[in-house]
């Protein structure tokens, strides 16, 4: 008798290489699946306006910057901009202008060369500021009698994926796009209204797979809710997966988008941030020493696949006969 439903997910038309240059955006498992990508010494670049749950703003955020003045908002001293995160902050609005026109420029620039832009989409309610009737990506904590929240519907996040995929056709028409649904359930809107919105979700990425030629899904969400299936995975917040089901997760990321040569680097610079990560108690030892030396020989082979010019410097750092 089988006691778990595994979810088998079929290996990707779109594989990643160490060549490939990745964009990662969105919800929460934007960044981790980004820190692990970099981490591995893939090329990526995650949320250059901090995490954004909805998928309005998150398409308005990969789109050239377009300037308007109500969206600049002070709050104790601060500035902050509706469509992007907290952590962007600057003590005048025309200081926080330039370091978003900035971060949009690279984004655009990377969006024109990158091979996969990864969506993490996290909820459809979203928050109108009534002074502009727009969808924003963050309320900055700002009085609430300023903003409406509603359900977005599949035909509004359609529309404004038409409208931002055009966009993309013409900087880029090569890059894959790969939407994730966030597993990580908004208990502050309730859970049935979750629910709801996990839907509305889950129905426009099936939409878009099954209209775009390069658009793919994969079942981060599914992974989480249906294959493990079990409190023992959450943190302690019951909503959040646990490192251990992170990784399940991303194993399952890896089986499907890189081929068994990208593993097999893969592998080797995880053995090789393991052995800097060993501690010995003497680290001048004669043993130690020589493990030392096999490791940055096994770094610099690599090197010549994947950068691991960091990795080097930390292993000659604990060296003593240099």
């Amino acid at each position: 008798m089988e006691f778990r439903t595994e979810i088998v997910v079929k290996p990707s038309l779109y594989p990643l290489s160490y060549s490939s240059e990745v964009v990662s955006v969105g919800s929460c498992f934007a960044d981790v699946l980004a820190s692990d990508l970099e981490a591995s010494k893939f090329n990526v670049v995650a949320n250059p306006f901090g995490i954004i749950y909805n998928p309005i703003s998150i398409f308005k955020s990969l789109s050239p910057f377009q300037f308007c003045e109500a969206d600049f908002v002070e709050r104790d001293g601060s500035w902050y901009h509706l469509h992007a995160h907290s952590e962007l902050i600057d003590d005048t609005a025309e200081k926080l202008h330039q370091k978003l026109i900035s971060k949009s420029n690279q984004l655009q620039l990377r969006l024109s060369t990158a091979s996969h832009l990864v969506i993490t989409l996290g909820t459809a309610w979203i928050y109108e500021y009534l002074r502009t009737n727009k969808v924003v990506a963050n309320c900055h904590k700002l009085d609430a009698t300023l903003f409406q929240k509603r359900l977005l519907s599949v035909t509004e996040i359609i529309s404004s994926f038409k409208k931002f995929y055009h966009h993309l056709q013409q900087i880029n028409p090569k890059l894959h796009i790969l939407f994730t649904l966030s597993p990580v359930r908004h208990l502050k809107d309730t859970l049935p209204l979750n629910a709801v919105s996990k839907s509305t979700l889950r129905l426009v990425c099936h939409e878009l797979e099954t209209t775009y030629p390069n658009v793919s899904y994969f079942p981060a969400y599914e992974l989480l809710l249906d294959d493990l299936r079990d409190y023992r995975f959450y943190t302690d917040d019951l909503l959040h997966p646990t490192p251990f089901a992170a990784k399940y997760i991303l194993q399952k990321f890896y089986g499907s988008y890189i081929n068994q040569s990208t593993a097999s680097i893969r592998k080797q610079v995880q053995e090789i941030h393991t052995a800097i990560a060993h501690r010995p108690f003497i680290v001048e030892s004669i043993a130690h020493q020589q493990f030392l030396h096999q490791v940055l020989h096994k770094a610099k082979l690599l090197s010549q696949k994947v950068n691991m010019q960091l990795e080097i410097e930390a292993i000659q750092s604990q060296l003593t006969d240099l």
